[in-house]
């Protein structure tokens, strides 16, 4: 019986780099979320926004494969949030992603956005509709209505730009925000790829890539999928953090996510002809629709991947406060490492051990009381009226960045203690070892 004939083998005039990325002929491929960081690299990203850049297509993928993640970026000067957000608009299926009406008497139908993410350039103009997505989104896992209103089969996720370092969606975790830096490094790498790259063979090459992962990408199938060992990926202490819950649903959502699309169908021998005529990979995409019985399992594997491009993502800061805020903050957990800084026992303990230690049942002067935080706010010149500090520390109770304690035989009375050191916060384990798993 004749051997068929190859066409990746065959076709001399193919592009080498895609036949080895998109169909291996040894049956060896790596994760599809290298594919992803790699079609990117070569779409001219700098190596400093590739994890931003992967997360953001994870989020516009997220809406369909129903785990949504809404994203809010934001950026330095100069840093081309636009222009990456563009790219990873035309690595996706068309049918991902639903943009955002413009003007005041624009609105979204339901049915417009069922299964879709929401691509918004104006965050601010939009923030009212953003919220009642991410509230739903939060509550339910889907959006969900009653009545005459429409019932939606998918839950909605969205990605949002902004400017204004005081929108109200960067306040709530739930949003995950993604930050676009300007490093000198990633301009010079995203000039040198316009001007070094701009020849006929390099864009074809371009313009099948993108089809090619387009079609990879649509055949993401939206299964259950199970974490089993989910309790060792988050560090032990992030239970004292600030907003923790957020975080992990977040990061959960995320490594599903990741999952689902490094489970994706191989392309076939057909796509890659598709993909000569007409750039028509989409059309096939349907085709392969044989359904999924088992959830999908996360690997250790799957996991490793997604903590080293997503760790940076999921930090806890505090850059959300205001600068009193901060000031206020800053005045408690340094009356709080102050009181401890001599004590024999916290002499090799980290500033977290020593935060741990105090407890809500347990008052000592290391707790800090009102009349402690003005003397220190007074010493670098900050002056505030009892009202305005009463509701800053409101405000930073609710956060769970502070928590307080009766000062004993003092009638109404109390004194505060930060929950974790200021500063950037890894929520995600590094150490594998703990996690057994093939």
């Amino acid at each position: 019986m004749a051997k068929k004939k190859s066409p990746v083998k065959s076709d001399s005039s193919l592009p080498v780099k895609i036949i080895d990325d998109f169909f291996p002929m040894d049956g060896q491929t790596q994760p599809a979320i290298v594919k992803i960081a790699k079609v990117l690299k070569d779409h001219g990203v700098a190596v400093s926004h590739l994890s931003p850049a992967m997360a953001i297509i994870i989020g516009i993928m997220s809406s369909r494969l129903g785990d949504p993640v809404p994203m809010i970026i934001t950026e330095d000067e100069g840093a081309g949030a636009l222009e990456l957000l563009h790219i990873c608009l035309n690595l996706v299926p068309e049918d991902s992603w639903k943009e955002m009406p413009t003007g005041k008497s624009s609105r979204l139908d339901p049915k417009d956005y069922e299964g879709k993410t929401i691509i918004c350039y104006e965050a601010d103009s939009a923030k009212d509709f953003l919220s009642q997505l991410l509230r739903e989104s939060e509550l339910f896992g889907r959006i969900a209505k009653t009545g005459s209103r429409q019932t939606m089969s998918k839950p909605t996720a969205w990605v949002a730009l902004t400017k204004n370092p005081n929108n109200q969606l960067l306040k709530n975790r739930y949003a995950t925000r993604i930050h676009i830096t300007a490093d000198q490094k990633s301009k010079t790498e995203r000039l040198q790829h316009l001007v070094s790259k701009p020849d006929l063979k390099y864009l074809r090459v371009q313009k099948i890539q993108s089809a090619c992962l387009r079609a990879l990408l649509a055949r993401v199938k939206s299964v259950p999928v199970d974490i089993a060992f989910g309790d060792k990926i988050i560090k032990p202490d992030v239970s004292r953090m600030q907003n923790a819950v957020p975080f992990i649903d977040s990061i959960y959502r995320m490594l599903r996510n990741v999952t689902r699309i490094n489970n994706c169908p191989k392309l076939s021998d057909l796509d890659l002809k598709a993909a000569f005529l007409k750039l028509d990979l989409e059309d096939l995409a349907p085709t392969d629709t044989a359904s999924q019985e088992e959830p999908y399992t996360v690997t250790k594997l799957d996991y490793v991947y997604f903590s080293q491009a997503f760790a940076g993502i999921f930090n806890v800061n505090n850059d959300f406060l205001t600068p009193r805020q901060q000031a206020i903050f800053g005045a408690i957990f340094d009356h709080n490492m102050n009181y401890q800084k001599n004590s024999l026992k916290h002499k090799k303990s980290t500033p977290q051990q020593r935060l741990n230690d105090y407890d809500e049942r347990s008052y000592n002067k290391g707790w800090a009381a009102r009349e402690d935080i003005e003397t220190s706010l007074k010493g670098s010149g900050e002056v505030f009226s009892n009202t305005t500090l009463h509701n800053e520390l409101k405000i930073l109770l609710d956060n769970n960045l502070i928590r307080e304690i009766k000062v004993p035989s003092r009638r109404n009375k109390y004194a505060y203690a930060a929950t974790n050191p200021p500063g950037d916060v890894d929520v995600l384990e590094t150490d594998f070892s703990n996690i057994e798993h093939p």
